[in-house]
């Protein structure tokens, strides 16, 4: 069974379409909610296809992203926000739980859980994050306005 962690996502215009952009996890950094856990950083892997991301725990997936590993450790995905994924920000999931397998963990002497490896497989949208690793906004594109 895979196990699950979040940090916040948004919603940002682009001229393409409403995009999806999340933090799913940030390496380094210890959970903040009931899980006494944090991943070493360099942990986190994925697949070539990227994750899925979708509305519901173990539902269809909406969409895929590949991750990209920022250098303050931060996993982000950036992905098209289809219909159901906007509606489900808008109505208060505003973090994305990442969905992963450890392939390497330890346990540190005070209980820590640290894992060292993890393959991640996807994540839902939520509003219940074990990490809170960043902040977000539903941005909305601004009215152009041309003075003559």
């Amino acid at each position: 069974m895979a196990d699950r962690l979040a940090a916040e996502l948004e919603i940002r215009a682009s001229d393409s379409g409403p995009r999806i952009r999340a933090t799913l996890i940030q390496e380094g950094r210890a959970s903040t909610g009931s899980r006494r856990e944090l991943f070493t950083p360099g942990a986190t892997q994925w697949a070539a296809e990227g994750v899925e991301l979708r509305t519901e725990h173990l539902g269809k997936a909406e969409t895929r992203a590949v991750p990209t590993r920022e250098p303050d450790g931060r996993i982000v995905i950036d992905a098209p926000a289809t219909p159901a994924l906007f509606a489900a920000v808008h109505a208060g999931k505003r973090f994305a739980p990442v969905e992963f397998f450890a392939l390497e963990e330890r346990t540190t002497p005070t209980g820590i859980r640290e894992v060292q490896r993890a393959l991640v497989t996807g994540a839902t949208v939520t509003d219940r994050p074990e990490y809170d690793s960043t902040a977000a906004e539903i941005r909305e594109r601004p009215e152009v306005r041309v003075w003559l």
